[in-house]
């Protein structure tokens, strides 16, 4: 019996026993003898009437256990678009290789390791469990009595995870587009959402650079009205001032228009791009 959570290089010797009587048999130590021979000491529990239990009584010191781990790292399976969100399946894969290596034994015995069981993960290789409980696989296999024997368990983890595509970036469509796993239909439906992002980010900036001009012009006047404050008025001076504010009140005036025009122009590429979305 292994479990690696008790010794990580050992087994352990154990027996499968079962209450073939009428009664119940109470919890307390237990001695196991090989024939004549002592073998070792077991604790049973309560046992009422055909209940089963695994005993184990002692370490095994013919047989050393070595577990070796390969990763295989997260790959995206598959890739859909439905209904204005983005729905990818992720999947990740591990073999656990379980190495029996038993020497000196008088004769051939199974192993029973047990295995971790990971929330969301599940066993697919050929090696299935025998048994379960809530936090262990249980498998069994066969060995020699001297010789190696190797089982492997290979579970995957596939899990899914959703984006709206409204809210993904330009880099997270490239990296899509870059899967193998996306069909031709979703690939160009992703290129169309990318031209209509882009086409935000035109409308953007333009809407941007006309209120840093009129920001530009905000602070200028606040410049110049502090300057009006302090100065005489009847000076060339304060004219200038004054001819200045003119100006930039009529620059103001083509900018506010010039800006309700690009607010529009946005508003009118963000809905190009709702709609799209909300068609697919």
């Amino acid at each position: 019996i292994y479990d690696s959570g008790t010794i990580a290089n050992r087994p352990l010797s154990g027996i499968r026993m079962t209450n073939e009587t009428e009664a119940q048999l109470l919890a307390g130590p237990v001695t196991i003898f090989d024939g004549a021979r002592y073998a070792g000491d077991a604790q049973l529990p309560d046992l009422v009437p055909d209940e089963e239990r695994l005993l184990s009584f002692a370490i095994d010191l013919e047989t050393t256990v070595l577990v070796r781990y390969e990763n295989i790292p997260q790959e995206i399976i598959r890739v859909r678009v439905t209904r204005g969100i983005l729905e990818t399946t992720y999947r990740q894969e591990q073999t656990t290789e379980y190495v029996f290596d038993r020497v000196g034994a008088e004769q051939a015995a199974p192993y029973l390791f047990f295995h971790p069981k990971r929330a969301g993960w599940e066993v697919i290789g050929e090696l299935q469990p025998a048994d379960e409980t809530a936090t262990q696989w249980r498998f069994q296999v066969d060995g020699p009595a001297n010789g190696t024997t190797t089982a492997a368990v290979v579970e995957e983890y596939v899990r899914q995870q959703t984006y709206s595509l409204l809210s993904l970036s330009d880099d997270q469509i490239a990296f899509y587009l870059s899967q193998r796993t996306l069909d031709e239909e979703s690939a160009a439906q992703l290129e169309r959402i990318r031209e209509l992002q882009n086409n935000i980010r035109v409308r953007q900036a333009e809407r941007q650079a006309i209120e840093d001009q009129i920001n530009v012009i905000y602070r200028e006047q606040q410049r110049i009205r502090s300057n009006l404050e302090v100065l005489d008025p009847e000076t060339d001076l304060a004219n200038r001032y004054l001819e200045a504010l003119t100006e930039q009140e009529d620059q103001l005036g083509e900018l506010n228009v010039d800006l309700v025009r690009a607010r529009s122009a946005e508003q009118a590429a963000r809905n190009a791009l709702s709609d799209y979305v909300e068609s697919l």
